[in-house]
């Protein structure tokens, strides 16, 4: 049985009485990219989409070559012929589903009991409220 405990005020939470509450909080870096002058940097969009062109057609003329991709790597590794080019055609940049523990950090959850909840909902960043105090108009 799995025991859960209130991250605000560590008492037990029973899940058979009463609900359980997760926070999760997400925080990002919004950054103002600096502008950048047109002859600081010109980016040549044909040309990167020409080299990705070429990289996809040497990928799909290899593949024409056999019936399968795999095939085709096994018989060169058998040769020892060299397949470091062939890296980017063959591997998957991010499988489906998969993080990247680098880049993709697991956001931070807290577990809340109803009372605990109830006080997060009112004051979500736990500032300390200013008195307002209400003077006459004499």
């Amino acid at each position: 049985m799995i025991h859960y405990t209130c991250d605000r005020c560590h008492r037990s939470i029973d899940t058979d009485e009463g609900p359980r509450y997760i926070v999760h909080i997400d925080v990002e870096v919004v950054a103002v990219e600096p502008v950048l002058d047109i002859e600081e940097e010109v980016v040549d969009y044909l040309s990167d989409l020409n080299d990705a062109l070429e990289q996809e057609s040497l990928a799909s003329a290899i593949c024409d070559e056999t019936d399968e991709p795999l095939d085709y790597l096994h018989d060169a590794l058998s040769r020892g012929d060299d397949i470091d080019h062939l890296d980017s055609a063959f591997s998957p940049s991010h499988p489906a589903g998969m993080l990247d523990e680098d880049t993709d950090p697991i956001p931070p959850s807290f577990d809340l009991c109803p009372q605990c909840y109830a006080k997060y909902m009112k004051n979500p960043l736990s500032r300390e409220r200013s008195l307002k105090l209400h003077f006459s108009n004499n």
